[in-house]
């Protein structure tokens, strides 16, 4: 349940000038671009490690798994 508010936290350093900001619209978008890119950049990063460890772990650990 807290997932966007630790994105939100997460991705946007903390500034004074945060305070001074004016209100978002409501039809402004709640994932921004730059959050957007940076979801998709993990997501890959993740998988990419994934398949490697499914893929690969014979060779990096070996370790075999039985079908």
């Amino acid at each position: 349940m807290d997932t966007f508010a630790a994105l939100a936290l997460a991705t946007e350093p903390p500034s004074d000038d945060l305070l001074d900001r004016q209100p978002q619209a409501r039809d402004d978008p709640i994932i921004n671009e730059q959050m957007w890119r940076n979801i998709v950049i993990w997501a890959i990063w993740q998988i990419a490690i994934i398949f490697l460890v499914l893929f690969g772990s014979d060779a990096i650990f070996g370790l075999k798994f039985d079908n």
